[in-house]
């Protein structure tokens, strides 16, 4: 199977619902639906160049065939009219939106919470994006911040994604010693995790006998297990240098 071929399955099964389609079949791990890319008339072909004629008998293809040129020419004028920056700030939103939903996963935060967002960079498109933002997410405001020190003192005890230049932060106050305790177990399911999925990728044998996107997806499992690790590790280190901090402070002032 190509690599373009394997990237569209991934992203399709990962972010597309299909009508009609049973969801748990189709996105089962190891199944390889055809990537089709290209139609004539009555013909298609897929990624991997393989040509198939369409007995679909559906109304585009009974009456018009595929790539019509009519149509493309209809197409191609609705095209042309698109705003492509309005496009790309779309995709950014949903980019951003998407990362403050990990956020709340991560935090274990009920859809019912509404919870300030912490921001540092892209100053412009954060205050463009704030009013969808708040809504999107279930927010209670977007706060802009825009100095280094004052960021990395606000989310000490939270995680923070990055979206390109925009740093991004759920202000929650949150228990110390419980969050201790759920990092803790958390870090090590992923070692549990990154240990089983090693030992599997080390194993000839399903190396040897397992489908070409079955062992990539493992690997790609993999590698979301370490990313994830590392984030935690890092939250885990900054909550630590926070707990020191607040107990220094504390000692100062009984002093």
């Amino acid at each position: 199977m190509r690599e373009d071929t394997r990237r569209w399955i991934e992203a399709d099964q990962a972010h597309c619902w299909h009508p009609f389609t049973r969801q748990t079949d189709w996105c089962a791990r190891g199944y390889e639906p055809l990537v089709l890319v290209r139609g004539e008339g009555s013909w298609l072909w897929d990624s991997e160049g393989r040509r198939y004629l369409d007995g679909n008998s559906s109304i585009w293809t009974n009456i018009h065939g595929h790539a019509h040129p009519q149509i493309q020419a209809a197409i191609q004028a609705q095209l042309e009219k698109v705003d492509l920056a309005a496009d790309a700030w779309m995709q950014r939103l949903k980019t951003v939106a998407a990362e403050i939903r990990r956020l709340r996963s991560e935090m274990s935060l009920s859809p019912g919470d509404r919870v300030p967002l912490l921001t540092l960079g892209d100053e412009a498109f954060v205050r463009s994006a704030s009013p969808v933002l708040q809504a999107l997410a279930r927010l209670t405001e977007v706060r802009l911040l825009d100095d280094e020190a004052a960021f990395a003192a606000a989310t000490q005890t939270t995680p923070v994604a990055l979206c390109g230049d925009l740093r991004l932060a759920l202000h929650v106050q949150i228990d110390v010693a419980a969050e201790h305790v759920r990092l803790d177990k958390e870090i090590a399911r992923l070692h549990g995790e990154i240990i089983k999925a090693d030992a599997k990728l080390s194993n000839e044998s399903f190396v040897g006998r397992a489908k070409a996107s079955v062992v990539d997806q493992e690997r790609a499992r993999l590698a979301d297990f370490k990313q994830a690790l590392v984030r935690l590790q890092d939250q885990r280190s900054r909550l630590g240098l926070a707990a020191s901090s607040r107990s220094t402070t504390r000692t100062n002032r009984r002093k």
